[in-house]
């Protein structure tokens, strides 16, 4: 339930002011930077598959955030920069628990995850396709190798 309430917390409001629009900024920074941290490490002790999906859901929401800006700007690559520190840091930790009835959801969730490699600085694919592999890695673990 919390997590759907972060992940509305992403979502873009559709405002015509400024001042709302800055606010809004610094709340969905303050959710990625410390609330989806702080939900997922209080939540690993009891992941599970549909957990860990909730876990990628809210990554990808708040990877959206900055979609509409062109994919050489800044701001966009230190957002992706972000996002993929978080995935990262969700495998090391073991928050991801896959599962059989969830693999379209999976092959979604690095689709749109592909986003981050478009970037143009190096140092994002080459983050981005560690972390795929090691997504792949520990979907195989879990999945094909038993």
């Amino acid at each position: 339930m919390i997590a759907s309430l972060l992940k509305l917390g992403l979502t873009k409001p559709y405002s015509t002011e400024k001042t709302e629009e800055k606010g809004m900024t610094q709340v969905k920074l303050y959710i990625i930077s410390y609330l989806i941290p702080k939900l997922i490490n209080s939540s690993l002790s009891f992941a599970t598959a549909d957990l860990s999906l909730t876990y990628l859901g809210l990554l990808e929401q708040s990877m959206t955030i900055e979609e509409h800006l062109k994919e050489y700007n800044p701001i966009r690559a230190n957002h992706y920069a972000v996002i993929q520190s978080m995935h990262l840091q969700l495998l090391e930790c073991k928050g991801i628990k896959y599962d059989t009835k969830h693999i379209e959801s999976y092959d979604n969730v690095f689709r749109k995850f592909l986003k981050t490699l478009r970037i143009k600085k190096e140092m994002h694919k080459v983050n981005g396709y560690k972390i795929l592999k090691q997504y792949m890695l520990e979907f195989y673990a879990q999945l094909l190798q038993p």
